[in-house]
């Protein structure tokens, strides 16, 4: 349920501050309530009607990948769920001109709101730069900005876009664009010129900043809010495993918004997304969402009562991980379908064969990162599930050992998903150092699982 709307976004008027390189914003009459009624001859009833000349880039907008990445997606190709969805904000505000906001500020900022990121998360940074500026020509000036390595942490960590209440991702003194960089090569969208940003840091919500349909847009002005749901209080407000589930109510891509029968339909028919993806991600929601039904049967049971903190913990960190792969899922044909998209890239000459091959190497370094994410996720899950089979009513012990082959067979989906697509990917470094993750991954998870089916068979053994 809704419990507010929050404005996150400036006002456009003329000659507003813009960054330096974008068109100024421009308002011309086209007509007056007085001179329409001349015109249309009403006695009463007159209309007011203005015309704009604004860049994509005036005010509160978000880019596309084409802005920064002549390979990539335009403004209408993008998908939407790149523009909304699950949102956090964190705190930066003690980060200030001419220094910079690296990995470090950024990791004690979501330690310290109690959060965390999610795959498909869309992270605006509060910076203050917006409130102690605005309106002025020191806005567009002296603003800090992310390095390299933080704007790729953000991209690892699955977030789909950035926004800053500032004109720029990038310090004012970076001349390479870094953060923009980073989002070309992760697929990301960024959005710039938020406003009130001090009213949702440290908070998660829902958040809407939707383009308009430029056709080859390199990006577009939005109306960006913040939707705040019941139960999406600040952590140290909650009072419980529920406080996180009004966010798991939302519609979490298209994919969650289909019956059971409608996704099966869609999987089946002869598009190849979804596919083995988006399952594997799904396979893994399901799973969560057994641990958190064991939890739950467990809470407020006199027998268990020495387990009740933890499987209150273990109710909301399920609950947690299942609106994350269920989030996946989307976000995984998403990707796929990028790829797909730079595939179909014309080659006529050297220049455009090889922005192809630069959309397709960017495009599937994408499809590996969310099954990544997945395969990481399924493996946080294995660790609950063997802790519910352990702990939880054993009258729902067969659930708590269902969720745990959910969760393996999730993370062998997405393992499978991250090796077809890595083999094409030209990056040696690279491609060595996912397949020593998804080693990594693949050792742990087996263990997990082992541990915690033993932990089932035991339980059922008993009379």
């Amino acid at each position: 349920m809704s419990t507010g709307v929050i404005d996150l976004s400036m006002e456009i008027y003329e000659r507003m501050p813009i960054y330096p390189i974008h068109q100024k914003a421009f308002c011309f009459v086209n007509q007056t309530h007085e001179e329409s009624r001349k015109a249309s001859g009403a006695k009463e009833v007159g209309f007011e009607a203005h015309n704009w000349l604004i860049s994509e880039h005036c005010g509160t907008h978000c880019d596309s990948v084409y802005e920064y990445d002549p390979s990539g997606p335009s403004i209408e190709k993008m998908a939407l769920e790149y523009f909304y969805g699950s949102a956090l904000c964190l705190d930066v505000s003690h980060v200030k001109y001419p220094d910079w906001i690296t990995s470090e500020v950024l990791r004690r900022a979501l330690a310290k709101s109690g959060l965390d990121i999610r795959g498909g998360d869309i992270v605006l940074l509060h910076t203050g730069h917006y409130a102690r500026t605005h309106d002025t020509p020191q806005y567009v000036v002296d603003y800090t900005g992310l390095t390299e390595e933080a704007a790729e942490w953000l991209a690892k960590q699955g977030v789909v876009n950035i926004g800053v209440d500032t004109p720029s991702i990038d310090h004012t003194d970076d001349p390479e664009f870094v953060g923009h960089k980073i989002c070309g090569k992760y697929r990301m969208s960024n959005t710039e010129n938020l406003a009130n940003l001090d009213k949702v840091m440290g908070k998660r919500f829902t958040y809407y900043g939707l383009p308009l349909k430029f056709r080859k847009g390199s990006g577009s002005p939005i109306r960006a809010v913040a939707l705040m749901q019941e139960g999406q209080e600040r952590p140290e407000e909650s009072g419980g495993p529920e406080h996180d589930r009004g966010l798991a109510d939302e519609k979490e891509g298209v994919l969650a918004g289909m019956t059971v029968r409608e996704f099966l339909d869609e999987v089946s028919s002869s598009s190849p997304a979804p596919g083995g993806g988006s399952v594997a991600a799904l396979a893994g929601a399901a799973g969560a969402a057994l641990v958190s039904m064991v939890a739950n049967l467990t809470i407020g049971k006199m027998k268990y009562a020495q387990y009740e903190v933890e499987m209150k913990r273990l109710a909301n960190d399920s609950e947690k991980l299942k609106s994350t792969l269920t989030r996946s899922a989307a976000t995984d044909t998403a990707a796929f379908q990028d790829l797909m998209s730079a595939y179909a890239l014309k080659k006529t000459d050297a220049e455009s064969a090889a922005l192809r091959e630069q959309a397709i190497q960017g495009s599937l370094r994408g499809a590996v990162n969310v099954p990544l994410s997945v395969a990481e996720g399924c493996v946080a899950l294995l660790r609950l599930a063997g802790q519910a089979a352990e702990k939880g009513n054993a009258g729902s012990v067969s659930d708590a050992g269902v969720a745990v082959l959910m969760a393996e067979a999730g993370l062998k989906g997405a393992l499978m998903n991250i090796r077809i697509n890595l083999r094409s990917i030209e990056d040696s470094v690279y491609r060595r150092e996912v397949l020593e993750t998804v080693a990594r991954l693949n050792k742990e998870g087996e263990e997990l699982e082992a541990e915690a089916l033993a932990a089932v068979e035991f339980k059922l053994e008993q009379r």
